[in-house]
């Protein structure tokens, strides 16, 4: 899953029209503002929520953050007491899974399958409209409103408040194409300018067995990187709802067994289309995917799974995975079978 955590020139709005209206320009703004990384350090209780039939639940989470790029969460199990710690250190992540007494290391997540921030935050508002919404109070504490909205239909929306003289986004909403919530994440507490030591953002302490090396999968540049057995394979390098490719790597199966892993982004959301010599199972939607999606301090792209489509063509299997309406993830399939 990839968190967008771009750290914005304030300049980029030169770049913007100059026919833009006074209120479009304080949208644009707000949006850049939510992308930041905040400009002090702070601590405090989020609370986040998903909606999915029997799956529904919420879980509280204390997070830590001190600039530029230092963020701490834990996740608090029904009985108050810590389950997962995420530490994110300049360029590394950790993740301390108590149950399992288990330290998995792995590079930062990041907006892989764009040459600078700025062209992620160009491809994000050529897809969605960045609409202010006015002002709330969270917490004591001055929000700006700013909606996302899709300009192609079936993809979800985004709300965001933003504490405007911070940076720190206080309040995200997702919403799905008829409307339904999806998630929502807010603080139920915050102290702003914390005094924050660094050994906070320090790893736990454990033996080497218990730490995981998460590797990154090997990635396909282009075609003409295909392995073997996957030569026939469309490359895609986007689809007309506004995904771009971000980025091809090859997964795993088990045994010698790997599957080809192609993840679009169109700014907010992410679309991940798997090519197998054997079904994969999807499996249902898991509150833990939506839990990681949110262990960052700023803005970030959804990894949910909303909708999911299969099939079989030409000795292959075929998945997609996307936050989209079953129609708009029917007509990208579509798309995909008109390629092969």
């Amino acid at each position: 899953m990839k968190i967008f955590r771009p750290s914005i020139v304030l300049g980029w709005l030169i770049l913007l029209p100059c026919v833009l209206k006074a209120g479009e320009i304080e949208s644009k703004n707000l949006f850049l503002l939510a992308t930041k990384a905040p400009s002090v350090s702070y601590k405090g209780t989020r609370t986040i929520i998903t909606w999915f039939g029997s799956e529904s639940q919420a879980v509280e989470a204390k997070v830590y953050f001190k600039p530029p790029n230092l963020w701490r969460q834990e996740i608090l199990n029904p009985q108050g007491e810590v389950s997962r710690v995420v530490i994110q250190k300049k360029e590394a992540e950790w993740i301390w899974e108590e149950e399992s007494k288990t330290l998995i290391k792995r590079p930062a997540l990041s907006s892989d399958g764009f040459s600078s921030n700025d062209s992620l935050l160009n491809w994000t508002l050529a897809n969605y409209d960045a609409l202010a919404k006015g002002h709330d109070e969270i917490m004591g504490r001055s929000a700006a409103i700013v909606e996302l909205a899709p300009q192609h239909r079936g993809s979800p929306s985004r709300t965001v408040w933003v504490d405007p003289a911070t940076g720190i986004v206080l309040k995200i909403k997702q919403t799905n194409p008829d409307g339904s919530l999806v998630t929502e994440v807010h603080f139920t507490e915050i102290d702003v300018e914390s005094e924050l030591t660094e050994s906070l953002f320090e790893p736990p302490k454990t033996s080497q067995d218990q730490i995981i090396i998460d590797e990154p999968r090997p990635v396909v540049r282009g075609p003409g990187d295909l392995p073997d057995g996957f030569r026939q394979v469309p490359w895609i390098e986007g689809f007309p709802s506004g995904f771009h490719l971000a980025k091809a790597t090859l997964m795993p199966l088990g045994e010698e067994e790997k599957a080809l892993h192609f993840q679009y982004n169109d700014g907010l959301s992410v679309l991940s289309f798997f090519v197998s010599p054997r079904p994969i199972q999807a499996g249902p939607r898991s509150h833990q995917v939506v839990l990681t999606q949110y262990e960052d301090p700023g803005f970030v792209t959804s990894t949910s799974a909303g909708s999911v489509l299969e099939w079989k063509q030409e000795g292959h299997y075929f998945l997609l995975v996307g936050d989209l309406s079953q129609t708009a993830l029917q007509e990208i399939m579509e798309f995909i079978r008109s390629r092969s």
